[in-house]
């Protein structure tokens, strides 16, 4: 009979606090002995521990009442940015000049902000922007240095339009209570002694529009363009108002869509466009475009007679009135124009 060894392998297990001997093939949980667990229960919590905690607890309570306004400062700017991305002008310069009041914009947001000013109209807040935040600073993104070069010279050309009119000022202050043909008469004579006065030719085109002398407010528009190109939005817009008056629909359109390239905001291009349409039997598109208009835009003279125009030729009597009254005391609205038509006695809007 053979013997048999069999060898046995004790694991001997200490605290691994004081050394004290547990036992032998102790659980692997069981690192320390009774009198040490209770040590470390009993044991105060360090005083840089607490100080690092009430830290954090502070970092985490400022935050909560910050985020939401760094919630609504993302929210404002990407909505901005989408904005501006479709050429929607006034609805960018409104969600910048929000994310404005709630942080500071970076240097491509103010570039975009100082376009969206130009593109508006706004040439003070946009002198003012680019005086402030952009002026002698570099330009990473060429796309966005070419767009503010741009439209930093159409703000020169406002300024440079501006400054150098003191001659036409006091004419247009002496031609104010002419009637248009003598408007037309002296205006005629300061052009051709001033080849140079812009806004003389502008008032010029509309002395001619006034007088429906159409083919003649087209030669000076013509004639504007190529002088300051980059004021050529609202000539645009002003050559589809003529275009509609010819029945030529379809220049009349593209005029006002070259305008709406330049800002699909254009609220003044929106209206005309629609009035085209009206004119053009499209009555229904005209009045679905006119309420899809965003609220920014509508508290605009043009768009609400251009509004109560849509209702009436689409049958809408009572909405059409609705409007009338809603503005009676503003004092540009047209309420006589929008009458005449509405009993027939005009065809010219």
């Amino acid at each position: 009979m053979s013997d048999s060894n069999y060898n046995y392998e004790l694991n001997e297990r200490y605290c691994e606090n004081c050394k004290r001997f547990l036992g032998y093939d102790v659980a692997d949980d069981e690192r320390f002995c009774n009198e040490c667990k209770t040590k470390f229960i009993k044991y105060p919590i360090p005083k840089w521990l607490i100080g690092a905690s009430i830290i954090l607890i502070c970092i985490v309570i400022f935050q909560l009442t910050k985020f939401p306004d760094g919630l609504k400062y993302r929210k404002s700017l990407h909505a901005a940015n989408k904005a501006f991305d479709n050429k929607h002008y006034t609805s960018a310069m409104a969600k910048y000049e929000e994310a404005k009041e709630l942080g500071e914009l970076s240097l491509e947001a103010n570039g975009k902000l100082f376009v969206c000013y130009v593109r508006n109209e706004e040439y003070n807040k946009g002198n003012d922007l680019f005086n402030n935040n952009l002026a002698g600073e570099s330009v990473s993104n060429d796309e966005l240095y070419d767009m503010v070069d741009y439209h930093l010279s159409e703000l020169e050309d406002v300024f440079e339009v501006l400054d150098t009119n003191e001659k036409f000022d006091n004419l247009y202050d002496e031609i104010g209570e002419l009637t248009l043909q003598e408007q037309e008469s002296k205006l005629i004579e300061f052009t051709q002694n001033n080849s140079n006065d812009y806004l003389a030719y502008y008032y010029l085109s509309r002395v001619y529009y006034e007088l429906q002398d159409y083919q003649q407010a087209i030669r000076i528009d013509k004639l504007m363009i190529q002088k300051k190109p980059s004021l050529s939005s609202r000539i645009y817009a002003d050559m589809g108002d003529i275009y509609r008056q010819l029945d030529d629909y379809q220049k009349s359109y593209n005029y006002y869509n070259k305008a709406l390239d330049k800002n699909m905001d254009d609220i003044v291009a929106i209206s005309g466009k629609a009035r085209t349409k009206i004119k053009d039997k499209k009555c229904d598109e005209a009045l679905e475009e006119l309420l899809l208009v965003d609220d920014i835009l509508t508290n605009n003279t043009y768009y609400n007679e251009t509004l109560a125009l849509a209702y009436h030729f689409n049958n809408m009597e009572d909405k059409a009135k609705e409007i009338m009254e809603k503005n009676i005391n503003d004092e540009d609205f047209d309420s006589e124009l929008l009458i005449s038509i509405f009993n027939n006695e005009s065809e010219i809007f």
